[in-house]
């Protein structure tokens, strides 16, 4: 999950994109701000829903809002939906914020394997920072040589196959085990 989370293809490019729709410096700075006011306020409220609702819901909510929030750059340009996108994108992140890894840690726990989390994880934080780079590269190349609206179809589509993929995830539902 962490891969398809980390092909983020429109990361480089995104500020380039709000500017050529003549967004000013100052619009692109408060989308900025509102995305990350968006992540924090909801981080607490979002954990509930993983709590609640279990981390694979929570996970497939984030892909979903991600992919809300690329095709919303295919429809919009203007700056108020971009603003309302910016905060679906900070709720995106804070849904699965601390969900991903947990459940990771479930499912090595169930097959007694979570002795081996902090290599397994620090795999995935590796593969996830390769996605990543490769992704903003391939994005940056695609809205040069192509155009900006391939990078948000494919960021759209990435998000859409990472919502289906989650709702097949194993889940391992732990109560309360302390003794």
């Amino acid at each position: 999950m962490y891969a398809f989370k980390s092909l983020d293809f429109q990361r480089g490019i995104f500020i380039l994109y709000l500017l050529s729709l003549s967004l000013s410096q100052t619009e692109v700075g408060i989308l900025q701000t509102t995305l990350f006011l968006g992540s924090l306020a909801l981080e607490i409220p979002s954990g509930l829903i993983a709590d609640r609702y279990g981390r694979k819901i929570a996970i497939t909510i984030s892909f979903i809002s991600l992919s809300i929030y690329g095709a919303g750059f295919l429809i919009f340009t203007s700056f108020t939906p971009f603003a309302i996108l910016f905060f679906v994108y900070g709720f995106g992140m804070a849904v699965s914020s601390g969900s991903d890894i947990a459940l990771l840690y479930d499912n090595l726990k169930s097959y007694k394997k979570e002795k081996e989390f902090v290599l397994i994880l620090s795999h995935v934080r590796a593969i996830s920072a390769f996605s990543l780079g490769f992704a903003m590269l391939l994005g940056s190349m695609l809205a040069q040589f192509i155009s900006y609206d391939i990078v948000y179809i494919i960021f759209t589509a990435n998000h859409l196959l990472g919502s289906f993929i989650a709702t097949r995830l194993k889940e391992q539902n732990y109560t309360n085990t302390s003794s």
